[in-house]
């Protein structure tokens, strides 16, 4: 709307005075003000002229909210805890860097309150129906701009998936986003482009599950086999301890190793041997 503003005198006395009497009626000078002027308005300008008016308003008005949600942003968010599911929509534009450092902080309790849950948490955040999400999902994949990401948090599960535009949805442990999330983030002062590159780079190799579309469903599948999640898991267990020869050492002096144990150990140390 294209607004003016009128501007009116009068003695600074004078106004006090009004001022206090209209407030004792509960009201105001400017609104008073503004009613007495859409009165005149009403009663002197010819009906005819006051609906064309209104019509040229009208449609400045839905030109102005076509124009704002053209140019929207949106991100996705599903979020699975306790039990309840929720869909939202944020209108400012969050990408999953964004939203892996807010789940971060509030399951470390520097951001929100756990009491009410995460998604009554974020800030702009609107519920939607789960058609809706799987319309943003599908506006994702076009990638014309529209979804900056769409991310899907199962805290019950320790799950976390984020829809790529090239490979999909992608899952992740809670755990390795969070902790890709800390160096991304404490890395702020940089520029955001290498906040990403630390963060991706931090998550490189560490998908949980992959999973595809089903017909009422998604269907999920292991992204490592077996043997590599045991190896990797190992390989991370050790690293915490301080190796297999500390562990060892600990477990003889306290005499947690039966015979069979250690005949067990000495077979595999034997066929190691062998491939030396």
């Amino acid at each position: 709307m294209d607004s003016v503003s009128i501007e009116l005198w009068l003695d600074k006395r004078q106004l006090a005075a009004l001022e206090q009497a209209l407030t004792e009626d509960g009201t105001t000078v400017e609104r008073t003000m503004q009613e007495q002027l859409n009165e005149l308005y009403a009663q002197r300008v010819p009906l005819e002229q006051q609906e064309k008016i209104q019509q040229a308003l009208d449609a400045e008005r839905l030109e102005s909210q076509r124009n704002a949600e053209a140019s929207a942003r949106y991100a996705g968010l599903h979020i699975t805890e306790n039990g309840q599911e929720h869909y939202l929509s944020i209108k400012n534009g969050q990408e999953f860097l964004d939203m892996a450092i807010l789940m971060r902080r509030y399951v470390r309790g520097t951001f929100g309150d756990k009491e009410k849950g995460f998604a009554r948490c974020i800030y702009g955040a609107e519920e939607i129906s789960p058609q809706r999400f799987e319309q943003l999902a599908a506006w994702r994949l076009e990638n014309f701009g529209k979804v900056t990401g769409l991310v899907e948090i199962d805290f019950d599960k320790g799950l976390l998936s984020a829809l790529n535009i090239m490979d999909g949805w992608q899952s992740f442990r809670l755990k390795d986003v969070s902790s890709a999330a800390y160096f991304a983030d404490k890395s702020g002062h940089v520029n955001k482009e290498v906040r990403w590159n630390i963060f991706l780079s931090r998550l490189e190799g560490k998908n949980a599950v992959r999973h595809e579309e089903g017909r009422r469903a998604k269907l999920y599948f292991p992204a490592v086999d077996r043997e590599d999640a045991i190896e990797a898991e190992t390989e991370t267990f050790l690293d915490k301890i301080g190796g297999l020869g500390l562990l060892m050492s600990a477990m003889v002096e306290k005499n947690a190793l039966t015979e069979n144990d250690i005949a067990e150990l000495s077979a595999i140390l034997e066929k190691a041997g062998g491939k030396l």
